[in-house]
């Protein structure tokens, strides 16, 4: 009979899995579902766009100043010996700023500063995206998993509802309880099932959004939802903080406030204008050149403020990173310790609490099937069973997504 069990659960599991695949593709990996979700995430797009405005920000920064040409005339249109144009001095002129005062260099710095920004923002996004298409992907192979468990259940619970049929057609079941109790196992059975089904289509849908499908075009997902004996120290972890991608953008938004700074620092200097030209005189019919140079005095504006105020933000900047570094090391802290704990239960799970309880249901179903034990026993025994595969499935789950948040907050800049 148990043999007959193994190979309704396999039916069952052939037909799920057809139902499932019907209209669909082939199992997905990791590898893929990463690849699929990077190539289209708007976010990633949409960071390569700010780059590429960045970089056209640094080529205009360090573009000079245009020349200023300009013509005048001069001793017409008066009167007495200056009426008409007989006496008309006719000056044109080219003038060109040069940057004396280190505003244009400041302003290329700066500018460079947000191309570096720009460049991480690619980066930060798409470890997001790695994170996010991760954990989709962790429920979907957990959803896979229950689903197993759950056909598991249903053809144990439909195998046992027929022996005690049998027996009760017989004259020999035993109380009355035990022909409701197996029934409503089996409906209970039946029912987290199509539960686990629903479930598992709502975590395959969920991932295939992750690159646009509302109908994902792939049956499931191919992987191990297994949780790992080995695990870092927290203070490995801790050692791949500096270097963080987070770390980094914080580092890189602080540079960018220090070069305004030097922006506004400029902005009170001045730059030297020099022009050259030729002066006509019609009366004479002669011509001379022309040469100057002007220069802003900075008399009542220095723009000291501008600098004191941007000096205070890149201050603030320095403390906020900072802060992030103690709060990316308060989350690493936290999610650590829980992955500590769901090890150790995992372990406990996989080598004994599981193994102890699968034991008990086997002792309880072969006396069960000798006429040594009654049915609610064993019906007892089956959901402790359940309820420990279950949660094995969670404990695993679990891991998994905060070992994807772990490994987005140490990710390095350079990878």
């Amino acid at each position: 009979m148990r043999t007959a069990g193994r190979f309704v659960a396999i039916v069952l599991a052939l037909h799920a899995n057809a139902a499932l695949g019907e209209g669909s593709g082939s199992t997905l990996t990791l590898e893929d579902a990463l690849a699929r979700a990077q190539s289209y995430d708007p976010r990633i797009k949409g960071a390569t766009f700010d780059l590429r405005a960045s970089e056209a920000a640094v080529e205009q920064a360090g573009a000079a100043k245009n020349p200023e040409l300009s013509i005048t005339g001069e001793n017409l249109l008066g009167n007495g010996a200056y009426q008409g144009a007989a006496r008309l001095e006719t000056t044109i002129e080219v003038s060109q700023t040069l940057n004396t005062s280190g505003s244009a260099s400041a302003r290329r710095q700066l500018a460079e500063t947000h191309r570096s920004v720009a460049g991480l923002g690619i980066e930060v996004a798409r470890l997001e995206v790695v994170e996010e298409t991760r954990r989709a992907f962790v429920e979907v192979l957990a959803a896979q998993r229950l689903l197993a468990v759950s056909e598991q259940a249903l053809a144990e619970a439909k195998e046992l509802q027929g022996l005690v049929e049998r027996r009760q057609r017989s004259g020999a079941a035993g109380s009355p309880a035990e022909g409701v109790t197996v029934g409503l196992d089996a409906e209970r059975a039946d029912l987290r099932l199509e539960q686990a089904r629903a479930e598992l289509q709502v975590a395959l849908r969920r991932l295939g959004m992750r690159w646009g499908e509302v109908s994902p075009s792939f049956a499931g997902v191919a992987g191990e939802l297994t949780v790992p004996k080995e695990l870092a120290t927290f203070e490995a972890l801790v050692a791949r903080l500096g270097g963080n991608i987070s770390s980094a953008q914080a580092s890189a938004a602080a540079a960018s406030l220090r070069a305004e700074v030097a922006v506004e620092e400029a902005a009170g200097g001045t730059d030297l204008t020099v022009s050259v030209g030729l002066r006509h005189f019609r009366e004479e019919g002669k011509v001379a050149a022309v040469v100057g140079a002007s220069i802003p005095l900075p008399v009542f504006d220095r723009n000291a403020a501008g600098a004191r105020a941007a000096s205070e933000r890149a201050q603030r900047a320095g403390s906020a990173v900072e802060a992030g570094k103690l709060a990316a090391m308060d989350g690493l802290s936290r999610a650590h310790g829980r992955l500590v704990a769901l090890r150790g239960e995992a372990e406990r799970l996989a080598s004994r609490l599981l193994p102890e309880a699968r034991k008990a249901s086997s002792i309880l179903e072969k006396a069960f099937r000798q006429g040594a034990s009654s049915y609610l026993e064993l019906s007892a025994a089956r959901r402790v069973v359940l309820e420990l595969a279950a949660r094995e499935v969670d404990v695993a789950r679990e891991f998994h997504e905060l070992s994807a948040k772990v490994e987005h907050l140490t990710a390095s800049a350079a990878k």
